[in-house]
């Protein structure tokens, strides 16, 4: 994985706060109002990248085995 685009809420204070928040490989956008606006900012901030994959963290459910069939 070369890069990490997260899309919170504008205004969120919390998450300048992690630990990870100032990572070099994290790229952080203003979410939309729906979930499909902040997907689309995600996309655009992917730029030319040739595979994207998108999670929703409203469902946080995805085991580290299923990510690594994901990217194999």
């Amino acid at each position: 994985m070369k890069r990490v685009v997260i899309a919170i809420s504008p205004g969120d204070s919390r998450f300048a706060q992690l630990p990870l928040a100032n990572h070099p490989q994290i790229t952080v956008v203003d979410g939309g109002d729906e979930r499909a606006d902040s997907v689309l900012a995600g996309l655009k901030a992917a730029g030319d990248a040739q595979w994207v994959l998108v999670h929703d963290a409203a469902r946080p459910c995805l085991h580290q085995d299923d990510l690594a069939r994901l990217l194999a």
